[in-house]
């Protein structure tokens, strides 16, 4: 199964970012700290996200990519 992560040395930090506003899941969150919402970047939860790839599709800097949930092949 593939899960999101974020790169958020490419991320806008928008504390507006479509990605968490799609995600079906509920699966993105601010990074710890900062002065507003997605101030440190934002992070995904592996354990609450499905693989959908939505957030991949909408990130406008493009800094999402899926990869392989730790733990499983493939």
């Amino acid at each position: 199964m593939q899960v999101a992560t974020i790169e958020n040395a490419t991320c806008d930090r928008a504390s507006g970012c479509p990605v968490v506003r799609v995600c079906p899941s509920n699966a993105v969150g601010p990074a710890p700290g900062g002065a507003y919402p997605g101030a440190n970047g934002w992070l995904v939860d592996e354990e609450t996200c499905t693989g959908c790839g939505v957030c991949v599709r909408v990130c406008p800097t493009r800094s999402l990519s899926m990869h392989a949930r730790a733990g499983t092949v493939g």
